[in-house]
């Protein structure tokens, strides 16, 4: 693969069905087969648009000048100036245009990914750090931050049970406390 293109978007050469029933193709031998099906893996991946410069023919495999000319014969190859032209190329496969225009939608997808996962990483890392870690016997007598706002959803949960008049259900009762824990709870409001 050409070095330019070393991590781009990943080719793959076509073989419609219809060649399977079409009187070119059916007639080649293997070695003609098999070198069609390598010149259009080649040029696919190379991205030459069906080109194939006379310098790279011996880059594909089971090249040789029978192979080619029976090639030409079936009307799979044209010649051109410079190399050969694989007739149906741009019908069946995806041209070099295409490719990069691909290459092209993935960078972008990729950075506005990129883009996204930063904002988020920005959005969730709050402004105020806090030590989670002191213990509240710190600070005697002084609200820690936040605690205000705990308060007050606590106090909410107490009217949680609570149910609409008519509903026909009645909130059920917390379970009751165990002796000691009362014992405790009083021996706290004593001193």
């Amino acid at each position: 693969m050409h070095p330019d293109l070393a991590g781009c978007v990943m080719t793959d050469a076509r073989f419609p069905e219809r060649w399977l029933n079409d009187r070119r193709m059916l007639r080649l031998s293997d070695a003609g087969f098999r070198l069609f099906v390598t010149s259009l893996a080649w040029s696919v991946s190379n991205r030459t648009d069906g080109a194939l410069p006379d310098d790279d023919l011996s880059l594909l495999a089971y090249t040789d000048s029978n192979r080619v000319a029976e090639l030409a014969r079936a009307g799979l190859w044209e010649r051109r100036p410079n190399g050969w032209q694989i007739v149906d190329f741009a019908v069946t496969q995806t041209t070099a245009a295409q490719l990069a225009g691909l290459d092209h939608k993935r960078v972008m997808d990729r950075e506005r990914q990129a883009r996204h996962r930063s904002k988020a990483k920005r959005d969730s890392i709050s402004p105020v750090t806090r030590d989670r870690t002191r213990d509240t016997e710190d600070r005697p007598g002084q609200d820690r931050p936040g605690e205000e706002e705990n308060k007050t959803s606590n106090e909410t949960d107490v009217w949680s049970d609570v149910r609409p008049p008519g509903s026909g259900l009645r909130p059920v009762p917390d379970p009751p406390l165990p002796d000691e824990t009362w014992r405790s709870l009083a021996a706290g409001y004593d001193r």
